[in-house]
């Protein structure tokens, strides 16, 4: 979980926006849910807290979700135990880098997650098109967005591989 929320660069998990549930599945053993929420900070996308807005800057290597920071940085803290007990512990934070690893070698970054968005823009152009009461300005803002998510993809990848030290795929 923290893996592909680092992976996808999923800012708001970091201060705890997720529920978790214990659930008795299949013969009578327990295993735990994750529900995350308030996902509008992934991808790259940015909140500016000087001016209240989101998604008007892209990075794929701020530092609050680089995957990779293991202190505190300014004012900022991992605010999430759990993010913080895997990073400050070494055979967890291998396994996580590993994980990281291993998902940022495969076609998803440069082949399947490309193919998504375009499927999204063929898909669902002619909604957002109608859609008055939509955050972007228009289809071509809409556009634009996808564009940075399907461009993202690549970029994050390649960040985390260099600062993790993958192998090479």
């Amino acid at each position: 979980y923290l893996a592909v929320n680092a992976a996808l660069q999923n800012q708001d998990h970091v201060t705890n926006n997720f529920y978790m549930s214990r659930q008795v599945v299949h013969g009578g053993a327990a295993a735990w849910e994750v529900y995350p929420f308030d996902l509008d900070l992934t991808f790259g996308c940015g909140w500016d807290l000087q001016d209240g807005t989101l998604c008007t800057t892209f990075s794929w290597t701020d530092w609050w979700m680089n995957g990779v920071v293991l202190e505190p940085v300014g004012e900022y803290c991992w605010c999430n135990r759990a993010i913080h007990l895997v990073l400050n512990q070494p055979d967890h934070f291998e396994r996580y880098r590993q994980r990281i690893c291993s998902f940022t070698a495969s076609d998803w970054w440069t082949d399947q997650a490309p193919r998504m968005v375009e499927a999204l823009r063929e898909t669902l152009a002619p909604v957002v098109a109608e859609d008055a009461m939509d955050r972007n300005e228009g289809l071509e803002s809409w556009e634009a967005a996808l564009d940075e998510i399907r461009d993202f993809m690549p970029r994050r990848a390649a960040f985390l591989r260099h600062a993790l030290a993958c192998p090479e795929p």
